[in-house]
This record gives C-alpha cells, structure tokens and sequence, in this order.
C-alpha cells in the first residue's frame, strides 16, 4: 500500500535513507565521504514535507514502512532524490509502483519529465528505470543521470 509521509514517519524515512546512504558508501567509500557525507536528517524531511519542496510517497506492508520515494519538486525539474525498498520485499514490484506514483504526481505538477540518478554499481536499479522508460542522459564517474517523458 502507498501513502503519503507525515511527522510519525520521520524517523522511519531517516532509517531507510540511512540505509541507502550506506549502500552508497559501500560502494564507493572515498567519494561518498568526500562528497555526499550522512543524507539528511529527520528534521529535515519535517521542514521539506511542510514546505511540499519534496514529497516522499511511502509503501507500507504487513503494518510497517518498507520503502519510500522521495519526490524533489522544489525546482524546475522533477527529481527523484532518492528511493529505498527493504531488501526482505524486494521483487515484489514496490519500486515499480512507488516509481509510477512519482511519474503521476510530478506530471499533475506541471513537469514534463522526471530525472534521477542511478549508481553505476547498481545495475538492479538501472535496469528496473530502463523498463520504466527511462533514458540514460549523461554517464560520470559513479553514477549516470537518467530522464523520463511524462
């Protein structure tokens, strides 16, 4: 089930960036402390929700949060800042869903894409916004910038 993050998920959001962060970190140690440090804390998910800079879509299963998808709308382009699926429910096409909801919500924004930004050492990932329809814009060093039409 999908729903909308609100001040009681705070800290859960925290935990599950936390735990991307981490994945991040593995893979890339010295880059990631040089340049990315800790994602942000729960205060900041507070202030970004009440502002509605990002809107941070949460799927909930057998009573607890699984994953998110943190919807960056603040500026010109409609970003997914981030996305995280508890690895005990993965493949059960939470990621798809989240990823279609986010598609939904920045087209009825006024966007006409969507970006985000894949990990080279994640080719999971990468494959499942290929089947979305995203298209690789620009390949760097650690990652690659990925659009979609809306």
């Amino acid at each position: 089930m999908l729903t909308f993050a609100n001040k009681t998920d705070y800290f859960s959001v925290n935990g599950m960036y936390t735990k991307l962060a981490n994945m991040h970190h593995n893979w890339y140690p010295t880059h990631y402390n040089k340049y990315y440090g800790i994602y942000k804390q729960p205060f900041l998910y507070a202030t970004e929700i009440k502002q509605g800079s990002n809107i941070y879509i949460i799927a909930r299963e057998d009573g607890k949060n699984v994953g998110f998808c943190d919807l960056d709308i603040s500026g010109k382009k409609a970003w997914v800042a981030g996305i995280f699926v508890n690895p005990k429910y993965r493949g059960k096409g939470i990621a798809t869903e989240m990823l279609e909801k986010a598609k939904t919500i920045a087209k009825e924004k006024g966007f006409n894409e969507l970006n985000l930004c894949v990990c080279n050492k994640n080719p999971s990932a990468e494959q499942l916004y290929k089947r979305l329809g995203f298209k690789t814009q620009q390949v760097y060093e650690f990652a690659s910038s990925m659009v979609t039409k809306l």
